[in-house]
C-alpha cells in the first residue's frame, strides 16, 4: 500500500489498496481516530469531504449528504459523522495525501492485498456450467461418452465457452486424452488483465462443485525461474479460461494435480523463452491443455471480414479463417501460425498460449482435428459468431 493511501469505509476512514478486480477496497482495521483539537478537525473534515467527492455527490450543506436524487457508492453522512468526531486520521491532513471516493477503475495488480486465500474458489458455477455437483458430473459424462480415447496424446487445444456452446466439443479432446496422466498444465489467455509474460496462481487448489483441484506446488517453484512467469494471483480473478476446464479433468483423473498458467502480451523472442520453461513438462504424467476459442466474427469482436448479410455468409467465411488457422496448428508450425493470424486479422483470444505450445512441442510433432464446431451450432444468432475446436497433439520422441 502507498504510504499515507486511506480511504472511507463506513463511518470510518480505513487503509485501501486496488483489489484483483481493479476496484479501491479497504483493507485491514480503521485507522486509530485523533483523541485531540476535535473542532479543527471537524472544520478540516468538512473541507476535506468536499474536496474528495466527485462533483456530483459533494455536500449540499452540513451533514454532507448527497443531492437529492443521485446515490454514490458510499453513504456519506456516516462519513461526515465520523469526520465531526475528530476520526480523521492524521495521514489525511493534507488532501493530496487521499484518492477520490468515487469507485475507480485501475489495472490488476499482482500484489493484492492482505493474506492471499489459499483456495480459489469458482466464479462460473451455476452461470457456464452447472452449479450442482450432481447434475454437472452426469452432464461431463455424457458429454465425454461422445468421444474416443486416442493413444499417445500428449497434449490437446480445448475450447472455453459456456458448456451450451462449447462443451462437446471440448469433451472429445478430453476424451482423446484418456486417463494415466498425474498432472494437468493449463495454458490459458487472459481476457481481463492485461500483462506481459505468463502468470501462474500461488494457492494450494482451485475449488469447482466437484470439489478441490490441488495445485503442484513444485511445478509452481520451477516455472517460476523463468524471468517471464510471475505469481501474480489477481489476473484469475475474474478468468474463465482456465476454471471451464477443471470440471473435465477432474472427470477424467480425479487426483490429478494442476498446473495453471495465464499467458499474457509476448513479445518477439517471448514466446520461444516460455517454450522452454514449458518444454520439460511435455512428458509422460502430464496433460497440456491449451484453452482457446477460434476466431471471433462481429462487431462486438471488432472483426468482421465479411458483412453479417446472412448466416450461411458467417457461417462460411468463420469456417474458413478457422480451417486456415487449424491447417498450421496440427503442422506444429508456430511461425505459420503466427503469420496467419497477423495476415488475416484473426480473433484467435488464444493465440499467444497456442503459439508457445507449438513451440515447446518437439520438431516431428503433429496434431489432428477431433472436432470443429460454431457457436452457430447452438444457436442462430449470426451477428456475433465464435469458432472451437479440439485437437490433439502427440510429442515426437
Amino acid at each position: 500500500m502507498k504510504a499515507g493511501a486511506a480511504r472511507l469505509t463506513g463511518a470510518r476512514l480505513c487503509p485501501y489498496r486496488f483489489a484483483p478486480d481493479g476496484l479501491e477496497r479497504a483493507v485491514g482495521p480503521p485507522l486509530r481516530p485523533l483523541r485531540s483539537r476535535r473542532r479543527r478537525h471537524a472544520a478540516h473534515a468538512d473541507r476535506l469531504c468536499r474536496r474528495l467527492l466527485p462533483p456530483a455527490h459533494r455536500p449540499h450543506g452540513r451533514g454532507c449528504r448527497a443531492a437529492p436524487g443521485r446515490r454514490g457508492a458510499h453513504h456519506v453522512s456516516a462519513r461526515a459523522g465520523a469526520h465531526r468526531r475528530g476520526e480523521l486520521p492524521a495521514v489525511l491532513r493534507r488532501a493530496g495525501d487521499a484518492p477520490p471516493l468515487a469507485r475507480v477503475r485501475r489495472p490488476a495488480v499482482s500484489d493484492p492485498a492482505g493474506p492471499l486465500p489459499r483456495i480459489k474458489e469458482p466464479h462460473l458455477a451455476g452461470r457456464w456450467y452447472p452449479a450442482a455437483a450432481d447434475v454437472l458430473a452426469a452432464s461431463v459424462r455424457e458429454m465425454l461418452a461422445g468421444g474416443a480415447h486416442r493413444p499417445h496424446t500428449d497434449a490437446i487445444l480445448v475450447p472455453h465457452a459456456d458448456y451450451e456452446y462449447s462443451g462437446r466439443t471440448a469433451a472429445r479432446g478430453f476424451a482423446a486424452a484418456g486417463t494415466g496422466w498425474r498432472r494437468a498444465l493449463v495454458l490459458a489467455p487472459s481476457h481481463f488483465a492485461a500483462f506481459h509474460g505468463a502468470a501462474v496462481l500461488p494457492m494450494t487448489a482451485y475449488r469447482t462443485p466437484l470439489g478441490l483441484v490441488s495445485i503442484d506446488q513444485e511445478a509452481l517453484a520451477a516455472l517460476t525461474r523463468c524471468p517471464l512467469i510471475r505469481a501474480n494471483p489477481a489476473v484469475f480473478v475474474r478468468e474463465h479460461a482456465l476454471e471451464i476446464q477443471l470440471p473435465w479433468l477432474q472427470a477424467m483423473e480425479p487426483g490429478a494435480a494442476l498446473v495453471p498458467v495465464l499467458v499474457g502480451r509476448l513479445d518477439a523472442g517471448d514466446g520461444e523463452t516460455l517454450a522452454g520453461a514449458l518444454r520439460p513438462w511435455i512428458a509422460p504424467g502430464t496433460l497440456v491443455v491449451v484453452s482457446s476459442d477460434l476466431v471471433h466474427y462481429g462487431r462486438r469482436f471488432d472483426y468482421l471480414p465479411v458483412p453479417p448479410a446472412d448466416r450461411a455468409t458467417v457461417a462460411a467465411a468463420v469456417t474458413r479463417l478457422d480451417e486456415g488457422a487449424l491447417e498450421r496448428v496440427t503442422a506444429c508450425d508456430a511461425e505459420g501460425f503466427g503469420r496467419y493470424v497477423e495476415s488475416t486479422g484473426a480473433t484467435i483470444c488464444g493465440r499467444y498460449p497456442i503459439e508457445v505450445l507449438l513451440r515447446a512441442l518437439p520438431a516431428g510433432s503433429r496434431g489432428e482435428v477431433l472436432a470443429h464446431t460454431t457457436s452457430l451450432d447452438a444457436s442462430d444468432e449470426h451477428d456475433h459468431v465464435v469458432g472451437y475446436a479440439a485437437v490433439a497433439f502427440t510429442a515426437y520422441r
